[in-house]
């Protein structure tokens, strides 16, 4: 007589399990969303009938009311946001697992080094990010434009959707191929696929006899061990120290990281701040 056994659940860190918490965290999000559009229009009604009642007259017990629906709407947002959070990682191990090589994943890995690196400091963290945020408050320095043309190095918006659906705009580098009709077909140095971007979308790299950026300079500058810019700060300079010393934003309380010279370019709040 032979007994059947239901098949052992995939290991945790498996892309079919991550997959399926995936799945289950943006149902969260679906419901978190709702409930925070059904405790608004609670708001809403009763405000409304509020507006209309004697003001000399207050029903205190809606007015309460009213204050409770805004705290559930609120609830709900910290749910949207907790759930979004535990989705983004989700993702993030996904990447490493389905796509090990590409260049999102290895910067999840060089991020995650960085953390142990830094132990995982989440207070540095915080006041890494809010220096920056402040310099990039700071009048910048003005550069000379950087030409650029065919067989230029630069680093441009690309549209990424992976397979799941989800679309990201991150700066990779490329190289410009073409220019034809107000279009530049350029290649990315890591997958060799092209692309074709506007001006609007790119940004060039600059030539090795370009002026350094000062420290305290805002800057693109492409993360160690992958092909993708991300904003930084200056914080050494190559006439010091031989390459650039770059904070980067978000970066886990990371002091800065060593950028190669040639790495490091202007940041231009006019096209990178630009909605897609």
């Amino acid at each position: 007589m032979s007994s059947s056994h239901p098949p052992p659940p995939p290991p945790p860190d498996s892309a079919d399990a991550l997959w399926g918490t995936a799945r289950a965290l943006f149902l969260k999000i679906d419901d978190a969303h709702a409930a925070k559009d059904a405790a608004l229009q609670d708001a809403a009604a009763l405000h409304a009938s509020l507006v209309e009642h004697p003001r000399d007259d207050p029903d205190l017990d809606k007015w309460e009311q009213l204050v409770a629906a805004y705290r559930a709407s609120l609830a709900c947002v910290r749910d949207e946001i907790t759930h979004l959070e535990a989705t983004q990682d989700t993702i993030g191990k996904l990447y490493l697992a389905v796509y090990p090589d590409s260049a999102h994943a290895q910067a999840i890995l060089a991020a995650r080094r960085g953390a142990a690196a830094g132990g995982g400091d989440r207070a540095a963290a915080k006041n890494t990010s809010k220096k920056l945020q402040a310099d990039t408050k700071r009048a910048q320095p003005k550069f000379p434009p950087i030409q650029f043309g065919i067989n230029s190095n630069v680093t441009v918006r690309a549209r990424i959707v992976d397979d799941m659906g989800v679309v990201t705009y991150p700066w990779i580098w490329a190289i410009v191929r073409d220019v034809r009709d107000g279009f530049y077909e350029v290649e990315d140095v890591e997958d060799k696929r092209n692309l074709n971007v506007t001006e609007e979308d790119i940004i060039p790299l600059p030539p090795s006899n370009y002026p350094e950026f000062p420290v305290g300079s805002i800057v693109m500058a492409c993360y160690p061990e992958t092909t993708a810019f991300y904003k930084g700060i200056v914080v050494a300079t190559p006439k010091k120290v031989g390459n650039y010393h770059i904070q980067f934003e978000d970066d886990d309380g990371t002091p800065y990281r060593v950028i190669p010279k040639n790495s490091v370019t202007q940041y231009l709040p006019e096209k990178i701040d630009r909605r897609p």
